[in-house]
């Protein structure tokens, strides 16, 4: 598929603003290295991280997805294909038992959270690509303690 024709069909699914094509890398990595992506793209919702995903691999795109660029070093080549940073989607939610927070929350900001509403136990589930990508399960309370002999 040609540049162009790539650049017509994303803009097609996602708004012109979170597209930006021939992107440095080196903006988005605290090593401030690395070369460009083809395509980098900033979605705001999951719907629109599905769809993209969807359109890469119906058209053998690579897809490549970037945090907040603390543990990557970019070659000076730069990446070929469709880069997703994750970072927009870093909302933290909280219920009774569990904690749901998007792939581009911090993790810190997520413990901070558990610390804050007193889990004993909590779940952290990152949405990633549309799909539930993982799920953790942590235990905070008494049974850590005890287990460091503080209880």
């Amino acid at each position: 598929m040609h540049k162009d024709d790539i650049l017509k069909e994303l803009e097609a699914i996602v708004p012109k603003d979170i597209i930006k094509i021939d992107e440095p890398l080196k903006r988005y990595t605290y090593t401030e290295t690395g070369g460009q992506a083809d395509y980098y793209l900033s979605p705001t919702t999951h719907q629109q991280v599905q769809a993209i995903v969807h359109f890469a691999y119906s058209n053998d795109i690579p897809v490549t997805y970037l945090g907040n660029g603390s543990n990557i070093i970019i070659r000076e080549g730069g990446i070929r294909g469709i880069v997703i940073s994750l970072l927009s989607l870093d909302y933290i939610e909280v219920s009774d038992d569990a904690i749901i927070s998007g792939s581009g929350a911090a993790i810190i900001d997520v413990s901070r959270t558990a610390r804050d509403y007193s889990f004993n136990w909590f779940r952290v589930c990152m949405w990633h690509s549309g799909f539930y990508w993982w799920c953790c399960i942590y235990e905070c309370g008494r049974l850590w303690r005890r287990s460091k002999g503080l209880y």
